[in-house]
């Protein structure tokens, strides 16, 4: 199904046992009255636990990685954690999606930024409900 339109909501850092990330909520439109909401994150490159590309970039006389612009065609954004990310975003495969209609969704958004424990403000809140009734 094509999206003909999307818009990030917000971002938050989430955090792990030993790293943290970051999470940006979306929604997108799928047709008149169909949406989605998910949580995209950034593309990881490559990180220092696999070390599969970034090797290539290390200086050993500097200690630190000489990064160009662009790794296998995504543009770099930087390191979070020990993970080397691009600026290009994935669906999140920890998150499962949300489909909702403009006639109901109300309650199934809420259930669903329940689950996540995603605390939106009403100002983002409200980004969603006009992005559905617009």
């Amino acid at each position: 199904m094509e999206t003909i339109k999307n818009l990030k909501i917000e971002k938050r850092i989430e955090y792990g046992s030993i790293d943290y990330w970051t999470e940006y909520l979306f929604i997108e439109k799928l047709s008149e009255d169909k949406f989605m909401l998910s949580i995209k994150s950034n593309i990881t490159i490559d990180s220092t636990y696999d070390g599969q590309y970034i090797q290539e970039f290390y200086d050993k006389k500097s200690e630190e990685y000489q990064l160009p612009k662009v790794i296998n065609g995504l543009e770099v954004l930087g390191w979070e954690s020990e993970f080397l990310l691009s600026k290009e975003l994935e669906y999140n495969i920890s998150h499962e999606t949300l489909e909702i209609n403009k006639s109901d969704y109300k309650n199934k958004v809420d259930n669903w930024l329940k689950d996540l424990n995603w605390q939106l403000d009403i100002n983002n809140y409200k980004k969603i409900e006009n992005f559905i009734l617009d």
